[in-house]
């Protein structure tokens, strides 16, 4: 018999574990990587290492890529603290279901990034927002279908954990739902890093989180795991509409 142990730090142990094998897999793969690339101190005394434009712009995206990540761990946490082990098992399922047809998105997003940062570069706003409309309508498709799919496929995939899961089979839709509308406003975070605004894409990330702690909370009592998972696909509507309202005032989508 399987025994679910309640544990607040569980989302944390999980992203330790991954790092972990992430390196050894590093290590495994190209064993001599690290040390072929880590610079002598000859090479970095010739560095610039009071760069204050670059120590700016990485501490922004990293502390942004925090943020992001802590968007799908503010759940995880909240039901760590006000649900069962039992609630927290299902929604951890459904919602790990859900961020599935985030690849979709993800991917069309990624592969564009390259090209509206070189456009931007050189201040050819035309072809950034050809290439960013373009990724747009493909991240809406491909969202599209991985809904459809997660609609018609997600009581069969929740129930590989067991039968009982399937009761998370709305979570797993609400989640997808904040997902697919987060799509409609195409790849927001690739578009500020092009176009250098990392400090308010910081912002609005903070803005949103919170709004999304406030609703999980306040909604829990009412709803249970889906008024957690309603926190989360607000949070996710709100910063796609958020950051595109602010681009769109900026370079006029």
């Amino acid at each position: 018999m399987l025994v679910i142990e309640k544990n607040y730090l569980f989302p944390i142990y999980a992203h330790c574990i991954g790092f972990f094998l992430a390196i050894c897999l590093m290590f495994f793969l190209k064993p001599n990587f690290l040390f072929n690339n880590f610079p002598n101190f000859e090479d970095f005394k010739k560095t610039n290492f009071i760069d204050y434009g670059a120590w700016r712009t990485a501490f922004f995206f990293s502390a942004t890529q925090v943020l992001i990540n802590l968007t799908t761990q503010l759940d995880i946490f909240i039901m760590s603290y006000l649900g069962t082990s039992v609630e927290l098992a299902h929604y951890y399922a459904a919602v790990r279901g859900a961020l599935i047809i985030n690849f979709f998105y993800a991917a069309s997003s990624i592969l564009i990034e390259p090209k509206i940062t070189r456009a931007f570069a050189r201040n050819d706003l035309v072809a950034f927002k050809l290439n960013f409309n373009s990724a747009k309508f493909i991240g809406i498709i491909l969202t599209l279908i991985g809904f459809i799919l997660l609609i018609i496929f997600g009581k069969t995939y929740l129930s590989f954990f067991g039968e009982n899961y399937i009761s998370a089979y709305n979570i797993l839709i609400i989640f997808g739902i904040g997902i697919l509308f987060r799509s409609f406003f195409g790849p927001m975070s690739q578009g500020y890093r092009a176009a250098g605004l990392e400090a308010e894409l910081l912002k609005y990330s903070i803005y949103v989180l919170i709004i999304n702690f406030i609703i999980s909370i306040s909604m829990f009592p009412y709803f249970g795991a889906e008024g957690v998972a309603l926190g989360t696909a607000v949070q996710f509507t709100m910063l796609g509409f958020l950051l595109w309202n602010n681009l769109k005032n900026k370079y006029v989508f």
